[in-house]
């Protein structure tokens, strides 16, 4: 057995864990979010979020209100900040941490965090090649599989490159995030508007916020993995034959 075959069962084991990571990530999100918002202060998430902005001289952001659960996010593009119906105007201390989080892209924003530019410059990118992705790998494969055409491969090549940009952003969302929640803490803390236990307990809920993503690109790259590993058995196997 070849090493590629090796690192092919590797990844294949690998699924299993991984994909029980990501679930236990997500519950552990909710189980979080939900444990801390009863723990109230006399300030409500939408007002924070605001005097955070105007505390960075950001005043042409709007807060809004939509509807979800943990749907809340900033659109640099319209320079909206959205706050789901769990968070705006919630005075719990988790509502307040979800809320400074997206404050904190905000003024990431503001002061060209780089990151943050790369990430927004490859979401109009990522979501065409996400779409494309799976007919050429089937296009690919079916031609490789089924006739001579010379340039068979090519599909899936572009393919696989087309996924790697899911992956590129996926990394490169994890500095985004977690530069976030260092801010929303420092807000937080600068505003003195909780306790430090309350404070310890927002950081908990932002930290089970961050795995989530750290789970989303361990995924991504084992799912690449997976592919690449398996093509390269294939087309192995192809000139064999």
């Amino acid at each position: 057995m070849g090493v590629v075959s090796i690192l092919y069962i590797i990844v294949c084991v690998a699924f299993v864990p991984v994909l029980i990571w990501g679930l236990i990530a997500q519950l552990n999100v909710n189980s979080v979010f939900s444990q801390f918002s009863g723990l109230k202060t006399s300030h409500p998430a939408d007002d924070v979020a605001q005097r955070i902005l105007l505390n960075h001289n950001i005043h042409d952001v709007k807060i809004v209100q939509i509807g979800g659960e943990l749907t809340d996010n900033f659109n640099p593009r319209n320079k909206t900040l959205s706050l789901s119906s769990g968070v705006y105007g919630n005075t719990s201390i988790s509502a307040i941490g979800v809320a400074a989080h997206e404050c904190g892209h905000a003024i990431q924003h503001k002061e060209n965090y780089w990151p943050l530019k790369v990430r927004s410059a490859l979401v109009p990118v990522v979501n065409f090649f996400s779409r494309m992705f799976l007919p050429l790998l089937i296009i690919g494969i079916f031609f490789s599989a089924f006739t001579n055409f010379f340039y068979s491969p090519i599909f899936i090549y572009v393919a696989l490159g087309f996924y790697g940009f899911s992956l590129l952003f996926s990394l490169v969302t994890l500095p985004v995030e977690f530069d976030a929640s260092r801010r929303a803490i420092e807000e937080i803390e600068r505003m003195s508007i909780m306790t430090d236990e309350d404070l310890k307990d927002t950081k908990k809920v932002l930290r089970a916020a961050a795995m989530t993503y750290v789970v989303s690109f361990v995924t991504s790259l084992i799912y690449f993995l997976h592919f690449v590993l398996r093509l390269i058995i294939f087309f192995s196997t192809t000139r064999r034959d």
